[in-house]
């Protein structure tokens, strides 16, 4: 895991592109042949720590090879932020969401399950994030799940379901969130 990207690619998430210093960062990782979150880190944000679990999307939306600017990644985030709680949203890099008709709802399904609507939200600082407002559920359901599917809609890319393989959370390296401000 490289760190030293995030103040650019997460700026204010995971960082700050103003104070770009490289946090020590405690990362562990499941078996390699188990499901699991790519990486668990801990970075000290004004406040306090900030707790995140961050898991790629399978298979990735950029093919293999595809790399740099040209590359699209998405993410999905669980974190907990000293000042503003527990979130949980997806972030993509080198795309934007299309919420041009709306994203109040997300169809969203665990294991296979008919996918239900979670509610969700952009931010309204214009990070290309999309947050699952319904995030204690969310979490909730993902503790006893090996896979989640998200339906989006991506600017270039049109209409996805994102697959995330979200077995192996462990949820020790994300402490009790702080309460939302």
């Amino acid at each position: 895991m490289d760190p030293a990207h995030f103040a650019w690619l997460h700026n204010g998430i995971l960082g700050d592109k103003a104070n770009p210093l490289i946090p020590d960062i405690e990362v562990s990782r499941v078996g390699v042949n188990e499901l699991h979150f790519d990486t668990q880190a801990a970075v000290p944000e004004k406040g306090g720590m900030q707790y995140a679990a961050s898991i790629e999307s399978t298979p990735p939306l950029s093919p293999a090879g595809v790399s740099g600017k040209d590359a699209v990644h998405v993410h999905l985030i669980l974190r907990q932020h000293p000042a503003w709680g527990q979130n949980v949203y997806l972030m993509l890099d080198n795309e934007k969401f299309d919420c041009r008709s709306g994203c109040p709802t997300l169809p969203v399904s665990f294991d296979g399950e008919s996918p239900k609507p979670m509610k969700a939200t952009i931010p309204p600082t214009g990070e290309p994030a999309l947050f699952i407002d319904d995030d204690r559920i969310f979490i909730q359901r993902i503790l006893r799940t090996k896979k989640v599917a998200i339906d989006v809609a991506l600017k270039s890319g049109g209409r996805k379901t994102l697959v995330f393989e979200t077995g192996g959370l462990d949820m020790s390296h994300l402490p009790g969130a702080a309460k939302k401000k």
